[in-house]
């Protein structure tokens, strides 16, 4: 039988000051260059309104295109008024209506400018570079201190807070009423300064409520994955059945050493979130300029009764399985003080478990048989399965700007599972509806055992491209192997024989994502994927002959997502994904190399991806998103007679030859209610549907973070 699917965030302030020295140097490199001309400042547009200019000591006046603005001036755009000012420089300050700001001393460009003091409203500031080098500058509001050097950015200020947006060039904003709080700020990022709590990063991901949105989705489908229950009747092979009934038992290796053989599900491709980004890109670990970590704990359970029982004579079959999870995980990012190096990884430890119970009438009259003989089947199996994950990851920025990231990984998994399972059939003879068991009385147990482990190489760069977009590109190799072993097998306390699998797995993927902003508030993201591998399976059955199986798979995908941010705490998510699987299989038979099976697999799938999340009082948000996977699956296959003449697969079953096709859809949702308290505890309930199908799901996800991401 073939395997499928189960074994597959402590120096920022170090980093940070030595970002901050390099800046420093560039100051002074400045100051040395000689740039001692005094710069001038004009209002170069006025437009949809009126605004006035208050000169100290001269009292109050329209303001007008053309006028000449000083240090020590404050303009007032209460009036509607949209200005431009314009300086010497090529730096540009824009005020929107409803701003006052007080103009400090911009004119020295020999040092660290105080630009403008803004006192309420919304400035966007550009400050040009002076022949290519850094233009030192600062701005003020109440609430935070903001150092630029030659970039683009904007500026919020309400009572009580201030909100940064950069755009281009790098930022650093310190809280004014903790300046140990500082932020060191990217193109497409930005923070929010208030009063007794500690700077907050909502842009472009508002909040991190996007993060936990997708780390919850992620994790939420790698449980999923392991706890779906298929249970299908398939006449009375109890160890085929048994395995069946305990479907993620099998399906759990099939994610770790044939990553590929499922259609990946994209999401949220608009939005950074270095924590998941690192875990496919290590290059992403210099997002974390300062001593990061993340514990998170996730548990899932879901009662399953009513649902995919078998259908028998009278439909009175009655299934109740009850799925369960964990998963626990831990990440650490740090920079190396004094160097342009993040060390980091994390590790992960997940649990999952399955208890069912089936019973079940089963018609099995013989043909043209006058007596109708009936059974009835009872199954009751129980699986558990554990992995644990360890990541190594180190990473740095390169250029004078830091622009460009190279990232380099090593990933190790290890997992096991067990499965144990009882299934009983007893028959009797029935004449005229009545049900008398006088027959067959059997009983067959089942206990076997699986092991899997990967190693894993990652490499990755990014380049952030100008007006904060950002391309990645990373490449993983990787080996893996598995073993599933039955360890006993009794039929009525009689032992049978054992079946075994050993599977040996390499592949190759390379990937490339980018990611920026179109407007203020509406983000984009693009992937594109190819992950080739090579399996190989020695198989041993008992009702065939022993053989070994090759699989070539290749797996091409493109997606896309774009994010709008309504406000901060409020956001909206759409992506799109498609991409095809192509699966060739050959079986030969160990004793005369001769070919058993051929087949041809060709999936075409295509994804569509929604959300949307919102902050609705206090902490409080919510938030709901759904996914539909619609696949359109061609299998080619066709068998050819072993030694003794037979044609059978490799789970001994024969199917006639020639193509076969399907098309299925997969629609999930899910609500979201959770409470945030100052972005370092998260708590977040999750019910999640797939529309009747199956009983909903619950998930209960626990996060807590040290430090900041930056």
């Amino acid at each position: 039988m073939k395997l499928s699917s189960w074994r597959m965030t402590i120096a920022y302030q170090a980093l940070r000051m030595g970002l901050l020295a390099l800046i420093g140097l560039s100051f002074i490199s400045t100051e040395a260059g000689g740039q001692n001309s005094r710069i001038e400042a004009r209002i170069s547009s006025l437009s949809g309104g009126s605004a006035v200019r208050q000169v100290t000591g001269r009292g109050v006046f329209p303001l007008r295109n053309g006028d000449e603005v000083a240090p020590g001036d404050e303009i007032d755009t209460r009036g509607g008024a949209r200005v431009l000012i314009a300086m010497s420089d090529g730096s540009v300050i824009t005020l929107l209506p409803g701003t006052r700001v007080v103009l400090k001393d911009f004119r020295s460009a020999g040092s660290l400018r105080e630009l403008i003091d803004i006192i309420t409203g919304r400035v966007r500031i550009k400050v040009n570079r002076m022949g290519g080098r850094p233009n030192p500058a600062r701005v003020n509001t109440p609430s935070a201190s903001i150092a630029v050097r030659g970039t683009e950015f904007g500026v919020v200020v309400i009572p009580g807070e201030t909100s940064v947006v950069v755009y281009e060039g790098l930022v650093e904003v310190i809280n004014r009423f903790a300046p140990d709080q500082r932020a060191l700020v990217e193109p497409g990022q930005a923070v929010t300064v208030r009063q007794n709590e500690n700077i907050r990063f909502f842009v472009p991901g508002p909040g991190s409520e996007i993060g936990d949105l997708n780390e919850r989705r992620n994790l939420r489908n790698n449980l999923q994955d392991n706890q779906r229950t298929a249970i299908y009747a398939a006449g009375i092979n109890g160890g085929d059945f048994l395995r069946n009934q305990a479907g993620e038992y099998e399906r759990h290796i099939e994610s770790i050493i044939e990553p590929g053989e499922t259609p990946p599900l994209s999401r949220f491709l608009a939005y950074p979130e270095p924590y998941l980004d690192s875990q496919e890109n290590p290059a992403f670990a210099t997002a974390f300029k300062t001593i990061s970590s993340r514990a998170l704990l996730l548990s899932s359970a879901r009662s399953l009764r009513g649902v995919g029982s078998t259908r028998t004579v009278s439909d009175t079959a009655i299934t109740g399985p009850f799925d369960y999870g964990a998963l626990y995980q831990g990440s650490v990012f740090f920079p190396l003080g004094g160097s342009r190096f993040v060390m980091g990884g994390y590790f992960t430890h997940t649990f999952s478990g399955v208890r069912s119970f089936d019973q079940a009438e089963l018609d099995l009259t013989p043909p043209l048989s006058p007596v109708k003989l009936i059974g009835e089947r009872t199954t009751s199996t129980r699986t558990v399965n554990q992995t644990r994950v360890g990541s190594f990851i180190i990473a740095r920025t390169f250029g004078s700007e830091e622009r460009t990231s190279l990232g380099f990984a090593l990933d190790y998994v290890n997992g096991g599972g067990a499965l144990n399972g009882t299934t009983s059939l007893v028959t009797g003879n029935s004449k005229g509806g009545g049900l008398g068991f006088n027959g067959i009385n059997v009983r067959e147990e089942l206990v076997a055992r699986s092991d899997v482990s990967r190693a894993r190489f990652r490499a990755g760069m990014t380049h952030l491209l100008r007006n904060g977009h950002k391309l990645a590109v990373h490449y993983h190799r990787g080996e893996g192997s598995a073993r599933d072993q039955d360890e006993s097998r009794l039929f009525n306390g009689l032992p049978l024989p054992l079946d075994s699998v050993e599977l040996r797995s390499d592949f190759d993927e390379i990937g490339i994502r980018l990611r920026g902003p179109v407007t203020k508030k509406l983000f984009y993201g693009l992937e594109g994927s190819w992950i080739d591998v090579d399996i190989g399976e020695k198989l041993r059955r008992a009702v065939v002959v022993p053989s070994q199986q090759r699989e070539d798979l290749r797996r091409m995908l493109f997606g896309g997502g774009l994010g709008y941010m309504l406000r901060p705490g409020t956001f909206f998510s759409v992506d799109l994904a498609a991409g095809k699987i192509d699966i060739g299989e050959s079986i030969h038979e160990d004793a005369t190399g001769n070919l058993l099976e051929r087949a041809h697999e060709l999936k075409h799938f295509f994804s569509v991806h929604a959300a949307a999340q919102s902050d609705l009082w206090k902490g409080l948000f919510a938030g709901a998103s759904v996914i539909g996977l619609g696949q359109r699956l061609t299998l080619d296959r066709t068998l050819f007679p072993d030694r003794f003449g037979r044609k059978l697969t490799s789970t001994g079953l024969f199917v006639p030859d020639g193509i076969t096709r399907d098309i299925f859809t997969d629609p999930i949702a899910d609500l979201s209610l959770g409470l945030r308290m100052k972005q370092k505890f998260v708590l977040q309930y999750v019910y999640t549907t797939d529309f009747g199908r199956t009983p909903g799901s619950h998930i209960l996800m626990l996060r807590l973070d040290f430090g900041r991401r930056e």
